[in-house]
This record gives structure tokens, sequence and C-alpha cells, in this order.
């Protein structure tokens, strides 16, 4: 794959390797890359272990998270302890999204399956980049509907014979 017309990007003390790992997201990929760069020059990220907590159910959604490598498990725990997995998610993806952006608590609780890098943007800088680049709120969309129509078909298979 040749890189002609590809501008390179802007000197930073970001790894080219995080920006790789931000950009296999297409949400994070639709961004400009002095954009991505400065964004990524504020968060930075945090490899957690296996089976690490990372958000509660009931929690204030106050973060997108991003996760960048590895695998989460989204489950709801019941009042005497039993969990029911609803999914999992493979990098690269994000959770949170939905609650944040219509201000609910999350709804479901988050841990990690194998090693996980995550980082975490805040909801209000989310917001403010998908406002300033329709590109990134496309690609958020589509996002969204995919993660709808997954729950459709797992709806209709509950009630299938």
């Amino acid at each position: 794959m040749s890189n002609a017309g590809v501008p390179p990007l802007p000197p930073t003390s970001v790894p080219s390797s995080r920006v790789v790992l931000w950009r296999q997201n297409t949400i994070f990929a639709a961004l400009e890359a002095p954009v991505l760069v400065a964004l990524l020059e504020r968060h930075a990220d945090q490899t957690l272990p296996p089976h690490t907590v990372i958000i509660e159910d009931g929690a204030p959604a106050e973060n997108l998270f991003v996760v960048l490598s590895g695998t989460v498990r989204v489950f709801h725990r019941m009042p005497d302890g039993r969990e029911t997995v609803v999914k999992l998610l493979r990098a690269p993806t994000i959770f949170a999204d939905m609650e944040l952006l219509h201000g609910l608590r999350m709804l479901e609780s988050v841990d990690t399956v194998d090693e996980v890098r995550l980082a975490r943007l805040p909801a209000a800088e989310f917001r403010e980049l998908m406002h300033q680049y329709p590109a990134m709120m496309a690609a958020e969309l589509l996002h969204v509907t995919a993660a709808f129509c997954v729950a459709a078909r797992n709806e209709k298979q509950v009630f299938a014979r």
C-alpha cells in the first residue's frame, strides 16, 4: 500500500502506533490527522488486566470508552449475583456512547475479558467533536444503528422456537 498523497503527521510526542490504533475505529478515522493527534496528546490510554471492572450499571456516563485492543464483556448483574452476558465487544470499538449522548446512567456493566488497552474521552469533548466534524458524527450514527440492528436480531432469537 502506497502512502502517496497522504500528508505526514505533524511533529508530536504521540507515537504513530497510537495513531494507528485509534484510526482502526471508523469514528476516529473520520478526524483529520492534526485533530486526532491533538486528541491523543490530551488523553492517555491504559492497559487493564483480564476481569477488571471498567464501569458498573447505574454509574454516570461521563466518558466515552475507546477499546483500542482486547475484548470487553457487557453484562447485567442480578441482585443475587448472577450475571447475564449481553455482548462481547472486540477492538476497535467504543461503548457508553448511547448513554452519554442521552444523559443516561450506564444501562449495563462492562469488564475486561482479556488484556485491554482502553482510553477515556470526556462526554463533552466527544459531543463537541461530533458537532465540529460531520464525518465523525456520520460514523457514530452508523455505529449506533449497527448496534440497534444487532439488538433487534438478538431479540428475534429470544422469541424464536
